[in-house]
């Protein structure tokens, strides 16, 4: 029921990452099979301490690749045996 005045910018609600993100999900998969440590030994003198803008992980970054490209060879391979259904086998 809407309640005339009640703000909703006001309202804290705290949220577990690690409940909403499935168990069997592909990113879980990743980070239990990679040691990204070495990344950062790799990296570390791209970054400074001092300048510029806040850094991204570059684990992170390494772990959205990944990510993305499992996404598109799922999409890929679907779209290829949709598409051999359709044409029928040759």
């Amino acid at each position: 029921m809407l309640k005339k005045g009640f703000d909703l910018r006001a309202t804290v609600e705290i949220i577990n990452i690690e409940d909403r993100i499935p168990r069997e999900h592909l990113l879980r998969k990743i980070d239990a099979a990679v040691d990204f440590s070495h990344i950062y030994d790799m990296v570390w003198e791209k970054y400074s301490a001092d300048k510029g803008q806040k850094s991204v992980d570059p684990a992170g970054i390494i772990t959205s690749k990944l990510s993305n490209m499992s996404d598109h060879v799922d999409t890929t391979f679907t779209q290829v045996t949709d598409d051999i259904v359709k044409k029928g086998n040759p």
